[in-house]
Parts: C-alpha cells; structure tokens; sequence
C-alpha cells in the first residue's frame, strides 16, 4: 500500500537518489510525500518523521524556497529539544541547519542567536573538552558559521576575532596547508582589509595563495582569485606595480581558459586598469576600459549597470588623457540611463551627475557645471547629512566651480563650510583639513593662488 512504511522506505531512498544526482523539484515532492505519511503514522516527534522533514526542508533551501525552509526546520528544532533536549547533538544540527537558512534570508541576528546557541548546547556537553576529535571539528565549524553571521551583520570586530581563533585553531590541529586552515585564512584577510589592516590582510593572502598553488596549481580558479584579492589589496596599499603584476598575470590565465568575455575574465581586466591609473598609465587604462565596455554592451546591452560603470570609468580615463568631448559625451550617456532606471536621486545617478559636472567645468563650460553641482548638492545634503564625504566633494566641486566664475566669496563659504566639517570629524591637523584652509586661503587670496 501507498501508506505501508517499506513504499515510505523506498519513496526516501529515490528522493535521496534524486537529491544526489541535481533533480531537486523530484526530490522535494517525494520527501513531502514521505514526510506527510510518517507525521500521520507515526507523529511530528518521531525520529523517521523528523529525518524526512530534514530532507526537504534542506531541498527546500537549496530550491530557493527559503521561507518554507525555516519554518520547517523550526519545527523541527522545537521537536528535537522536546525529545532529546538543549545539548544533544542532533538539537545542534538543526540550529546549525536552520541559522543557515536565516543567513540565507538576510536575518543574520537570527543566524547568529542559533550558531551562539548550538556553540553553547556543545559546551555544555564537553565539546570544548573534545576539540581534538569530531565534537572540535563541529565546534570550529559552528564557530566559523558565527563569524559569518557577524560579519554580515556588520560587526566586523568580533567576526574578525572569532575567525582568528579558529585560524589559530585549525593551525594548531591541522597545520597551515590544510584547506581548512586556508580557507580560514580566506575568510579572516577581507575582514582585516575592511578594519583597515592591509598589511595583515596581505600576509594572509600571500599564505593562501602559495597553499592554492602548491595544492591546486597556479592556473585553478581557487589560485587565481586568491591572487586577485592580493593584487586588490596591494593596489590599496599604494603598491600598485605588484598589483599590476599580479592583475597581469590574472588577466592572462581567465583569459586562455574563459575566454576574453567573461565575468571573470572582466573582473580581472579592470582591476588591471585601476591599476595602471594609479600608475598614471592612463592611455593603458584606457584601453581597458574600452575592451570591458564593448565585451559588457554586447553581453549585457547599453543600459546594464556594469556597462555603465564601464562607461564612467571610461570617461575618467578619457578626462585624465585631456578628451574632454568623448568623456563628455559618456557621462551624458550614464547620467541619462541611471536617471532612467533609478530615478534622479539615486546616489548612482548623483554620481553620474557629479562626474558630468567635473568635465564641463574642465571644458570651461562653468555656468552648466555649477547648476549641475548645486542640483548634486542639494540632493546629498538632504539624504547624507552636511558631514559626508560626498557632500563635502559636492561643495569643493561647486567652489571650483565658483571660483572659474570669478565668485570667490561663494566659493570662500563653501570651503569654510568644508572646513568645518572637517575639523569636526578629522580634527584641525589631519592633512585633508590642511588643504581645504589652503583652499580657504587661496580663494580669500588670490595671490596665494
């Protein structure tokens, strides 16, 4: 019969079988079918019922159907703690499986309450006891489960710490080349990239990427964006020869096994270009530029975001090398598409909108750029508040602006109000206030000019 526990037995093994060879829709129907029967034979506690609602529920995540999936495994969690209580490790895994899912939705408080519960229920247990064996293996990964959670939360602090502990860890128990340990290392450098320790995020990468190599080969993709992530940092570092170097030497593997049209291929390319821009290469960059936005129009269409951040990072070339009227041209043609697509006021269109300012003040067409960089102005100004970065770039564009129009007491205020802002924020010593009061003086004084 359809209901007996052997068809049930069967229909599971095939929705594994299902599972295993990619056939997930197959395989969510036949574990709701099984998970169904078993809650009406044999009750939402029973351990084979529980077993089918934990293959769909992880059918379900990995469908996409994430909602469904954690209300299923919340029911499955509450279960496990009546029947086998806080600490047993079958309770862990489901709040391991379940904070997953939450992670999955964006709800990484939530993610990070379970990994903090699962952690605690193995403590209690003696799992910290046994970090030599199985119950460390588990505790390490539920640890690495919480930095995650953290970091996506933005408390980059205490996922940053959390990582290093289980890097010291898997060093300890495993040794440095062990993939556990380099992808510990992977995990932990663009924590300390976004904390502002380059030089320890570069250590790392350097360590990742000689284990990649050593175990993979310099040409697997692994290796290569290790290398890549290096060759970023260092850009960001001011070593942008290295990074060159390495960007180089990126560009060329994508390109021999993806082919020149590739995300990554592009990916590759333009950290290259940014790259040679540093350098001041800017006719190189520019080639770039050029090679991303024509392999970006023909794959993606005129209007797709990435052409058109493109076509603004053309334009920038394009301004540094004196074209004035191409660079023009691009930046009316990204200002118009984002005022399409995202309206007006859109930080993107704002963008666009500064950048088209900063050329036609270039070309001497002052007039418009001032109107367009009071329009950006009072748009930032309104939406970031009168201390943010961009605001405070929107002011010095309109005072240089200003100041062409031969106005240097409207210029001299905008400065002043710069000033300000940041002696309030940087203090009265730190070089970027130094060279706005230079500005101040200049346009004050204009035989300091």
């Amino acid at each position: 019969g359809r209901e007996h526990p052997d068809t049930q037995g069967v229909r599971l093994s095939l929705a594994s079988t299902l599972r295993g060879s990619g056939d997930l829709p197959g395989a969510r129907d036949l574990y709701r079918q099984v998970f169904a029967s078993r809650e009406r034979s044999l009750g939402p506690d029973h351990r084979d019922t529980l077993a089918a609602g934990s293959g769909l529920a992880w059918v379900l995540n990995a469908l996409g159907e994430r909602e469904e999936a954690r209300d299923l495994y919340r029911r499955i969690l509450e279960s496990r703690k009546r029947t086998l209580g806080e600490d047993h490790a079958d309770t862990a895994a489901v709040r391991e499986s379940l904070a997953r899912v939450h992670a999955a939705l964006g709800e990484h408080a939530a993610a990070a309450d379970l990994y903090r519960e699962a952690l605690a229920s193995l403590g209690g247990t003696g799992g910290q006891a046994g970090t030599e064996g199985l119950a460390g293996a588990g505790i390490l990964e539920l640890k690495e489960g919480l930095a995650r959670a953290l970091a996506a939360g933005g408390d980059r602090e205490a996922a940053r710490d959390l990582y290093a502990e289980t890097l010291a860890e898997h060093d300890r128990l495993q040794g440095p080349r062990h993939p556990d340990a380099v992808s510990a290392a992977w995990a932990l450098a663009p924590l300390l990239r976004q904390l502002g320790d380059l030089q320890g995020a570069r250590a790392l990468l350097e360590r990742v990427l000689a284990a990649r190599e050593e175990l993979q080969g310099g040409e697997h993709p692994d290796a290569l964006a290790a290398r890549e992530a290096l060759a970023y940092t260092l850009d960001l570092s001011g070593e942008r020869e290295a990074a060159r170097d390495h960007y180089a030497a990126v560009l060329a593997a994508r390109e021999t096994a993806l082919g020149p049209a590739s995300r990554e291929t592009l990916a590759a390319r333009a950290g290259l270009a940014g790259a040679l821009a540093g350098l001041g290469d800017h006719a190189a960059a520019r080639n770039h530029w050029e090679a991303i936005l024509a392999a970006r129009e023909e794959s993606l269409g005129p209007e797709a975001p990435e052409t058109l951040a493109a076509a603004s990072r053309l334009a920038s070339s394009l301004n540094a090398l004196g074209d004035r009227e191409a660079a023009r041209d691009l930046c009316l043609r990204v200002l118009s598409a984002r005022e399409k697509a995202l309206g007006p006021e859109a930080p993107e269109t704002l963008s666009a909108a500064s950048q088209l300012a900063f050329t036609l003040n270039a070309m001497g067409d002052r007039e418009a750029a001032r109107d367009l960089y009071r329009r950006v102005l009072a748009a930032r100004e309104s939406a970031l508040g009168p201390d943010h970065g961009d605001v405070n770039a929107s002011r010095a564009g309109l005072a240089a602006a200003l100041r062409g129009l031969g106005d240097n007491e409207g210029a001299a205020s905008l400065y002043r109000s710069i000033l300000e802002s940041r002696e309030r924020i940087l203090g009265p010593d730190h070089p970027d206030t130094e060279a706005v009061r230079r500005a101040l003086d200049a346009a004050t004084d204009p035989f300091l000019d």
